[in-house]
């Protein structure tokens, strides 16, 4: 009345299949929870930006001239794309293991067209794909798509 070495091979084979049919859905899960970093991030530098812009009349072009911490865990965030007496800003978030997991980069552009400011998010379309924000209200994201 004991388990015989079949029904314990039946029951590993089992286990097998549910770990390879899991794995999957468990990687991209990691990968949303680092991308919450990305984003959080480039939030915080698109309201820093819009605050920025309102005491100076420019964007800055460096994240020290903001405040804000651009450094993370799963993100290098380069300088932003600020051209000068330009009325955009361009910022991003590649990920550190690109190919190594399925987080995404993400691109954002903060506007200013006279009298109010927009905010535009882009998501890379493929794991560790680049993307781009518009250089200009209206346009499209490159590489990827506008996520609200």
């Amino acid at each position: 009345t004991g388990i015989n070495l079949l029904e314990l091979v039946v029951v590993f084979l089992v286990l097998g299949i549910l770990t390879a049919m899991s794995w999957p859905v468990l990687i991209r899960q990691v990968a949303k929870a680092k991308e919450t970093e990305a984003i959080q991030t480039l939030s915080s530098i698109g309201f820093s930006q819009q605050g920025y812009f309102f005491e100076h009349r420019q964007f800055a072009s460096d994240y020290g001239d903001l405040g804000v911490a651009a450094s993370g865990a799963h993100f290098n965030f380069p300088p932003p794309n600020t051209p000068a007496g330009g009325n955009y800003s361009i910022s991003q978030a590649v990920t550190q293991n690109a190919g190594l997991d399925a987080s995404r980069n993400y691109s954002l552009g903060v506007y200013y067209n006279g009298s109010s400011y927009q905010l535009i998010l882009c998501q890379s379309s493929t794991p560790g794909g680049a993307v781009l924000a518009p250089s200009a209200i209206g346009g499209a994201c490159s590489g990827g798509v506008q996520i609200d």
